[in-house]
């Protein structure tokens, strides 16, 4: 995560896998799944890790201003723990000001179909051939 705070994008897009954990005392706690190049392994970001590791200065002009959740169950809200907060709400409550999440299971081609519309729609010129930026 060390690389995101000094890279600073204004987009983050995370495709990958997403899930909602059983835990000892009955809760269930949502998280994505991170692949660590260095040890080959995959480990759980819990929403206190995303929360720690990904604060964004609400007023900082260079922070991120959108992420794209593109995993299972990324913006669906955990009622069984009375949690309200999606994974989706979690990057939103540390600055980003918009978030897209998915609420249930997505296959691969959906995802797919997903990215390529969504980026088809970002880089679309208006009549004068402007872009249109994310605000």
């Amino acid at each position: 995560m060390d690389t995101i705070g000094k890279f600073k994008p204004h987009m983050l897009h995370f495709i990958g896998h997403g899930g909602i954990e059983q835990t000892d005392g009955g809760n269930r706690r949502p998280y994505l799944q991170l692949f660590v190049k260095a040890s080959g392994t995959v480990e759980p970001w819990y929403r206190d890790d995303i929360i720690e590791d990904f604060v964004v200065a609400a007023d900082d002009a260079d922070s991120l201003r959108l992420v794209v959740l593109n995993a299972c169950r990324s913006g669906r809200s955990t009622a069984e723990n009375r949690d309200p907060w999606s994974l989706s709400q979690v990057f939103n409550a540390a600055g980003a000001p918009a978030v897209i999440g998915m609420n249930s299971d997505v296959a691969d081609t959906q995802a797919v179909d997903f990215a390529a519309g969504l980026y088809t729609a970002l880089v679309e010129r208006d009549s004068d051939g402007i872009g249109k930026p994310i605000e």
